[in-house]
């Protein structure tokens, strides 16, 4: 027979915190993942959708509409500009959204959420000059975000120098 295991000590803190951020990148990867299938309408196993949504707490039924934010900072800037946007969608509670590198943001906010969000990301906006554009897609389904997603690009195109938000 085997002797049994010692006792499981808890990690010192140090380990912790590492295990702790690189479960949180694997999150923010898989948010990543969800929120890009859905706005270029690529496949997404379904019962693993269905859970993901779950466990964030996104009704898979109601209005979300995409908003695109694209950045035009330079690299120093552009670093206190994401902090700042993110800050934003948490504040927001704006919990589907991802950074595409090297310049994009695609957010999923629910529709009801829409009007504050668009507030708020116009004063980050006011805050960094000519850094950020907003442009705003359809309401949509989440499972047809994708449309929502064209359409803001669409109104991205659109803009006029000078404009900050474009809606389709």
């Amino acid at each position: 027979p085997r002797p049994p295991l010692p006792p499981r000590k808890t990690p010192p803190p140090i380990l912790r915190k590492t295990e702790l951020e690189r479960q949180s990148g694997s999150e923010r990867a898989q948010m990543d993942h969800i929120v890009r299938a859905l706005a270029l309408g690529e496949h997404i196993n379904y019962d693993y959708y269905c859970e993901f949504m779950a466990a964030h707490g996104v009704a898979l039924s109601g209005g979300h509409t995409v908003v695109l934010l694209r950045t035009h900072a330079h690299e120093e800037n552009l670093t206190a500009l994401k902090s700042d946007v993110t800050q934003t969608l948490r504040r927001e509670r704006v919990t589907l959204f991802a950074f595409v590198y090297p310049h994009e943001f695609i957010l999923l906010p629910e529709t009801e959420q829409l009007k504050s969000l668009l507030r708020a990301l116009e004063t980050v906006s006011a805050a960094h000059p000519g850094a950020l554009r907003i442009a705003v897609g359809t309401p949509e389904a989440l499972s047809r975000q994708s449309r929502s997603y064209e359409a803001a690009r669409i109104a991205l195109r659109a803009m006029q120098p000078g404009q900050t938000l474009a809606r389709f």
